[in-house]
């Protein structure tokens, strides 16, 4: 349990995510995502769990790694995993307000708006981490180093593919798109330019940027009661339902709706199947 300065009006504040680290069994290492006020940022830390019954992080051993500035008390983000690659990914949002009017999500100096990649078992310079040498912006001097991928509005739940080690990214939309995304090093998945698979509404009629954007796997639209707010989940590898083996299980939040994606292999076409919608009357859940 850590106490922490909570933010004068909640809205994404908080907690967001913990990870292990994957050689935790012998260095005792885990890493925290939260906000804090005063002035509100973004905060990445690492804290030892000590030997005993408890298993609990001591907050007397916490290291802050990263401290990112947050406009507004939403759009955190703050996922965390471990790649395959043995490096910490952590996702930012753009730090809130409507079509993010500061252009943070593709600015190439800023953290929000992006997924991160960091090696925490190294140091470089006075950062609490290392660059990854093979970061696609490591060596560039008008970029920042920690940046993986880019254009994302607040991306909520962050994994990798146990079997492909691909890495799969909800981003939460803002009118009229919730969208899946596979991020790949160095891409461009479109914030706030694009919305999930069109042009952002706002941006009217003005040319779009000449920059080569990703678009989702699959979206889903806010406008037709499809959902309001998407959740990112797994690709599913087990055998109690081998009918959803190979499947992204995910939820969208506002609905309560929990569906399961295929994506489309060679030659065929992507599906989408909703496997329930919970009953707000429901106590199981």
């Amino acid at each position: 349990t850590v106490t922490r300065t909570p933010l004068p009006n909640g809205l994404e504040a908080g907690l967001h995510a913990v990870v292990f680290h994957p050689n935790f069994a012998k260095n005792h290492r885990v890493y925290l995502s939260y906000s804090q006020s005063e002035p509100r940022r973004a905060v990445l830390t690492e804290m030892l769990v000590k030997n005993g019954p408890d298993f609990r992080a001591d907050p007397a051993t916490e290291r802050v790694l990263l401290e990112v500035p947050h406009q507004l008390a939403d759009h955190f983000s703050g996922s965390l995993a471990f790649g395959p690659d043995g490096m910490l990914y952590w996702t930012i949002g753009d730090g809130g307000m409507r079509d993010d009017p500061h252009g943070m999500a593709q600015h190439p100096f800023l953290l929000q708006g992006k997924v991160l990649r960091l090696d925490v078992d190294h140091r470089s310079g006075s950062r609490g981490y290392a660059i990854p040498a093979d970061n696609p912006f490591a060596e560039k001097q008008e970029w920042r180093g920690e940046i993986y991928a880019m254009g994302f509005r607040n991306p909520w739940g962050m994994s990798f593919d146990s079997m492909t080690g691909r890495l799969w990214l909800a981003d939460v939309g803002q009118e009229m798109y919730e969208e899946i995304n596979v991020v790949t090093k160095g891409g461009n998945y479109g914030w706030a330019e694009r919305d999930g698979p069109t042009r952002l509404i706002a941006k009217g009629d003005s040319p779009q940027p000449s920059t080569s954007f990703i678009d989702p796997v699959h979206s889903y639209s806010r406008t037709t009661g499809e959902g309001i707010c998407i959740a990112g989940g797994y690709v599913y590898h087990g055998a109690r339902h081998p009918e959803l083996k190979g499947c992204y299980l995910y939820g969208d939040w506002g609905y309560g709706k929990l569906w399961a994606f295929r994506p489309a292999e060679a030659g065929g076409v992507a599906t989408n199947t909703l496997l329930f919608t919970h009953d707000p009357g429901d106590e199981r859940f």
